[in-house]
């Protein structure tokens, strides 16, 4: 099929004109996580996207801005310095500018800045071009919540590493995946994709919007799947430790999933499949 497909990640970007900018502590910590998970998770992509654009404030700090550029130099993203507030105008302007736009389909991915995908993720995105008609949502189910070096799965029908699928319509700007919220995603056209944990979402205490709502598991499988380094896993609990932990978190993960009837249904779409399947 012919589809262009990019990567998009929103680093330090404003919202709005009239909002702040992060400080430096949160940039340093944002920069780490980037540097040691995000970024190399990309790189390890068995069908790699055609680019990968990074959204940033113009207002960042030089040596930020230094050490953004630093990363970027061997070509595996595009810094992207925004005057303004990031909006859709922003990515059909990077798109524009490097080229791309220009085939009959555009697949537009999510990641955030301090998140990561496993080696399968944007070819099993790939895989779905052709699943319905029109533009549509892509949603692979699974992946891992990381939160002091301790691992949690997730099952996630509208999680932030959502794909979206658009025909080019001529004189039309891209509308890209951040047309929608993803959690305002369950309404439209939606292919819900169960495969092996596809993502992973790192919980640490300057992304307060986020919470533990998964179930834990061990650590071996996504330490290796996402290439975690060593200063980010705290030790091996005892065996009693993690049979609490396991428990604990099995029961807020359904307590949290059975609040309503929407995720109760899909909850028991999920448990039917294989979830390492």
């Amino acid at each position: 099929m012919d589809f262009e497909h990019v990567l998009l990640t929103r680093f330090n970007v404003r919202l709005s004109d009239d909002q702040e900018s992060p400080c430096e502590e949160w940039l340093a910590a944002r920069i780490r996580i980037f540097r040691d998970l995000c970024l190399p998770s990309v790189r390890r992509q068995r069908r790699p996207p055609q680019h990968w654009f990074v959204f940033c404030d113009a207002r960042t700090p030089r040596r930020w801005q230094s050490e953004i550029e630093r990363l970027a130099a061997g070509g595996a993203f595009r810094p992207v310095w925004l005057d303004g507030a990031f909006d859709a105008r922003a990515v059909n302007e990077a798109v524009a500018a490097e080229g791309l736009g220009r085939r009959k389909y555009l697949v537009s991915s999510r990641l955030d800045c301090d998140d990561a995908l496993a080696p399968h993720f944007t070819e099993t995105v790939q895989q779905q071009l052709g699943r319905t008609s029109g533009a549509y949502f892509v949603n692979l189910v699974l992946g891992y919540q990381m939160s002091a070096g301790r691992f949690y799965l997730r099952p996630y029908i509208a999680n932030p590493f959502i794909s979206y699928v658009e025909p080019q319509f001529p004189g039309r700007p891209w509308a890209t995946v951040f047309c929608r919220p993803h959690h305002m995603i369950t309404d439209q056209p939606l292919v819900q994709v169960r495969c092996r944990p596809a993502w992973l979402q790192v919980i640490h205490g300057r992304n307060l919007t986020n919470r533990v709502r998964g179930i834990r598991t061990g650590d071996r499988m996504p330490t290796r799947l996402f290439d975690v380094p060593e200063h980010y896993l705290t030790g091996s609990d005892s065996t009693a430790a993690q049979v609490a932990d396991q428990i604990s978190s099995g029961v807020r993960f359904v307590t949290d999933s059975l609040r309503d009837g929407t995720t109760r249904s899909r909850l028991r779409n999920v448990i039917r499949h294989r979830l390492t399947g």
